[in-house]
């Protein structure tokens, strides 16, 4: 259960962790957008968006190449764990996805709705 919270949360953060990774000149904004109002799905699209676009701090002077996220971190990917990387985000968005998906759909979830006053108002038939 404490996985699939983590994987929900970092889908939910996708689009600022995106942004970090590229290194975004506006990195913190997407954050507090994406904190805020990304749990709508506009939302968390725009922010997405605005994070994929090219805005990014230029490479260090003197042609080094700029250092990416995993490298800080330590880790070195081929471009061959870059593409699992790839795969493993957009599976875990799929899966939350078919989650909430399935939980939407379970019994009770479409039951037709009360009575409504207008219902109880209506004229007789005509005989």
């Amino acid at each position: 259960m404490e996985g699939l919270l983590l994987l929900y949360v970092a889908c939910y953060f996708l689009p600022w962790i995106i942004a970090a990774a590229r290194r975004h000149r506006n990195t913190s904004a997407i954050f507090i957008l994406n904190l805020f109002l990304g749990w709508t799905f506009l939302g968390w699209v725009v922010a997405l968006v605005w994070a994929a676009t090219n805005n990014v701090a230029p490479a260090p002077v003197g042609g080094a190449p700029a250092i990416t996220l995993p490298e800080r971190l330590g880790i070195r990917l081929t471009d061959r764990g870059r593409n699992a990387v790839k795969f493993l985000i957009v599976g875990g968005f799929l899966l939350i996805a078919g989650t909430v998906m399935v939980m939407a759909t379970k019994e009770g979830m479409h039951k037709p709705p009360p009575a409504t006053m207008h219902d109880t108002w209506r004229l007789p038939a005509p005989k």
